[in-house]
């Protein structure tokens, strides 16, 4: 048997949990309260083992919880973020599902919400680029998109339309030669992600 001999608060949440007879471990204040943990309590190895995989669940499950709290992330990005902390693949899995089953964890919802946010700032190809960087399905990016095309076909053109004439206005201010005018728009939008002869039709529709 291994004997609690100490029990050191170090920070807000972390404790260094000391024995009589092997190394110290350190755990959350909710593991310490949940497993009974006090000064003179034994635990067998196995139970100490238990008790470490318990808590290196409640730590993975609070840090996501807190992440998904601030900012929306798919799944892939949650999954990457958790694994980068060291957490068990059992533990990561556990903790995903979770989310998944109280809808915190909802690709379709957060693509539809990343389009909309960049539709009058990129290409429609660089979302996708963007959104399959991400780890969203080709399926999803594709309904989302189509659910898009279909309240509006012309909705990208339109996007293309509106930043094209925004950036316009913009280098006028600055630059009298149309030649030069021309060739920093045509840049700026194929900066964008925009195909060139979807370009070229509406730097003439504007500039003509």
């Amino acid at each position: 048997m291994n004997t609690v001999i100490s029990i050191d608060k170090l920070n807000k949440n972390k404790y260094r949990v000391g024995f009589d007879s092997r190394e110290a471990i350190f755990l959350s204040e909710e593991t310490i309260y949940s497993n009974n943990i006090t000064k003179d309590t034994s635990f067998t190895i196995e139970e100490i083992e238990k008790i470490i995989e318990c808590d290196d669940y409640i730590v993975c499950k609070n840090y996501a919880f807190n992440l998904m709290g601030r900012f929306s992330k798919t799944k892939k990005e949650l999954l990457e973020r958790l694994v980068s902390k060291g957490h068990s693949d059992l533990n990561i899995k556990k903790v995903i599902d979770l989310l998944e089953s109280y809808g915190l964890i909802d690709d379709k919802s957060f693509a539809r919400n990343y389009v909309m946010s960049k539709l009058h700032k990129e290409s429609k190809e660089k979302i996708i680029f963007e959104l399959s960087f991400k780890g969203i399905d080709k399926e999803i990016i594709t309904e989302v998109l189509n659910e898009l095309v279909e309240e509006n076909e012309d909705v990208f053109s339109d996007s293309l339309m509106k930043i094209a004439q925004k950036k316009y206005s913009e280098l006028k201010l600055k630059e009298d030669d149309t030649k030069i005018l021309k060739e920093k728009l045509y840049s700026y939008l194929t900066r964008k992600g925009f195909k060139w002869d979807e370009i070229k039709s509406c730097v003439n529709k504007i500039m003509d």
